[in-house]
């Protein structure tokens, strides 16, 4: 019955805000009663979880893998083999299972992008991933500080979700269908995401202007 449940959570949800799907509307749909499902289940949260860890234990190894292989080569380092290694183990759940592993990655990605507890404690559960994540982009850019290295690899990854959990919407030209992920679509993805995470900085020159042009047209008002 635990696994009936999480799988009905991860259609629900997957398909629907999270926030317009009870916990009841998930047992009726699981076809249980209520207290079914908080008898293994004592909130939101802790389902929450369970649906998490259903598929992001091996998506953290597979990134964990490609991450230590960047790190660990001779040769230099791209800033689309970061986006790739970080990305492609998410992209290969979509493929290998369109539909429900859609709905698992939708609900992943939107966690993540609403800040949520549950997904912080799950990626803080695998605690070298962030690191290893840091550590190979910092290999890629070895001009930039740690913080702008972090910023930037934040900014990426999260743009990137935010992108994946929508994949099936009109305003991306529903690049979800029967076969995964359209490559096409993946390809756009990576390209454009490592462009950002690789964008020359702006001159400290041209931001220190802009200031003094905005302050001096404001003293020419007064």
């Amino acid at each position: 019955m635990r696994t009936l449940l999480i799988d009905t959570a991860e259609r629900l949800w997957g398909a629907e805000p999270r926030e317009a799907v009870s916990l009841r509307a998930i047992a009726r749909e699981a076809g249980v009663a209520p207290g079914a499902l908080t008898h293994h289940f004592a909130d939101r949260g802790d389902l929450l979880e369970a649906l998490i860890a259903k598929r992001f234990g091996a998506v953290a190894e597979a990134t964990s893998v490609r991450l230590t292989a960047l790190i660990e080569q001779e040769a230099p380092v791209g800033v689309d083999d970061v986006i790739v290694a970080a990305l492609q183990p998410l992209i290969d759940v979509v493929n290998a299972d369109p539909v429900s592993g859609f709905w698992w990655l939708r609900v992943f990605c939107n966690l993540g992008l609403m800040g949520s507890p549950v997904w912080r404690k799950a990626i803080v559960a695998q605690t070298e991933l962030e690191h290893l994540y840091s550590a190979a982009a910092a290999r890629a850019m070895p001009n930039l500080t740690d913080i702008e290295v972090r910023s930037r690899t934040v900014i990426a990854l999260f743009s990137a979700m935010a992108a994946l959990a929508n994949a099936d919407s009109e305003g991306l030209g529903h690049p979800l269908g029967p076969d995964g992920l359209d490559p096409l679509f993946v390809q756009q993805l990576l390209l454009f995401t490592s462009a950002g995470l690789a964008a020359t900085p702006f001159p400290k020159s041209r931001a220190t202007g802009r200031r003094h042009s905005a302050r001096r047209a404001k003293e020419r008002l007064h």
